[in-house]
């Protein structure tokens, strides 16, 4: 979040793997003025748009994607021996199966919603 802001701040008031009904952020310094709340509010009423709630494991293999591609991109072949090394990890604590639904978002684009919710 810094490197696109460093003015940002994120509060995690609640998590759903530390064992709350839902994830709730809170970003601090976004600079959201009263017209740029009103102008979100007035596009909502004239196209509004649906409230998605992905499942948690899009979520998940969202965030692994986004890691492995940095981690490596980085570290190179190093780069490569840690994820694995980490989805071992993962696979011994939650399971092969959980491991597995991970992996099952590596061709998915998460720069865009998944065609069958647009």
């Amino acid at each position: 979040m810094h490197g696109f802001n460093p003015n940002l701040k994120m509060e995690v008031d609640s998590t759903l793997s530390g064992g709350a009904e839902k994830c709730r952020l809170v970003y601090n310094g976004a600079n959201l003025t009263l017209f740029s709340n009103l102008l979100m509010v007035y596009k909502r009423a004239i196209s509004p748009g649906k409230k998605v709630v992905m499942p948690w494991e899009y979520h998940v293999g969202h965030l692994f994607k986004t890691f492995e591609t940095s981690i490596i991109e980085e570290l190179g072949a190093l780069g490569n021996r840690v994820v694995e090394s980490a989805l071992s990890e993962f696979a011994k604590r939650y399971g092969e199966s959980a491991s597995q639904q991970i992996l099952s978002f590596q061709e998915t684009d998460f720069t865009k919603l998944p065609d069958s919710l647009n």
